[in-house]
């Protein structure tokens, strides 16, 4: 099955993430309590569902996904949004769905700012993993990938920087036996270092697409 594809892989399982949102004196939209906290936890679910499906290579399940989260969420207040996600569903290639799923992420993010809502998240390994071993190295890639997409979900430039920094000083890529194309290793370097640069953040979300959208071929190469 696919789900049980992503836990033998090791690979990011982003499902099992706790969200709590915290409101700060923000006016939230149409519902509250624990209707409000269901409502989120089902649209981050369904933006989590697009990424990992992006990361691994199944366009066409992050299509479905964004086309139900655009139909769930048409019509509402968050308009913006729904229309995001259907950019994302009708994407014509891999490398746009890639950017416009970033984009969902980042559209999350500026809706938490300007209600002053911080969303925190409990991942299963808060801390980089160590070690010179693919799977440690993975595990540090996986870390700085999560962070990156945290910072995006809830415009936290700490947890951005701090995933952008750790990809860009140590790419798991950098190893002799890697089997990845020297090209797509700048390319990973080079955009990590984007990343952490200052920019907007519709800029982070672009460079974010663009970085997902690179994940494929590498788990290809692996695979072989």
């Amino acid at each position: 099955m696919y789900t049980q594809g992503l836990e033998s892989s090791g690979a990011i399982i982003v499902m099992s993430w706790l969200i709590i949102f915290a409101a700060l004196a923000a006016q939230v939209p149409e519902t509250s309590g624990r209707e409000l906290t269901l409502d989120m936890h089902e649209r981050f679910a369904y933006a989590a569902m697009m990424r990992t499906a992006v990361i691994h290579g199944y366009p066409d399940r992050a299509k479905r996904h964004a086309g139900q989260l655009s139909e769930l969420l048409d019509g509402t207040e968050s308009q913006s949004l729904a229309d995001i996600a259907g950019e994302a569903a009708r994407a014509a290639d891999d490398r746009e769905l890639a950017v416009q799923v970033a984009r969902v992420g980042e559209a999350c993010g500026a809706c938490h700012a300007s209600n002053r809502v911080q969303p925190f998240f409990a991942s299963r390994q808060p801390q980089e993993p160590t070690g010179e071993s693919l799977a440690a190295r993975m595990g540090r890639h996986i870390w700085a990938a999560d962070r990156m997409w945290e910072g995006l979900v809830s415009h936290s430039l700490a947890s951005w920087q701090a995933g952008a920094k750790l990809l860009a000083r140590d790419p798991f890529l950098m190893s002799s036996s890697s089997k990845v194309p020297a090209e797509r290793v700048q390319e990973v370097s080079d955009l990590a270092t984007e990343a952490a640069a200052p920019g907007s953040w519709n800029k982070r979300a672009e460079v974010y697409g663009r970085f997902l959208a690179t994940c494929v071929g590498c788990h290809e190469a692996y695979s072989q």
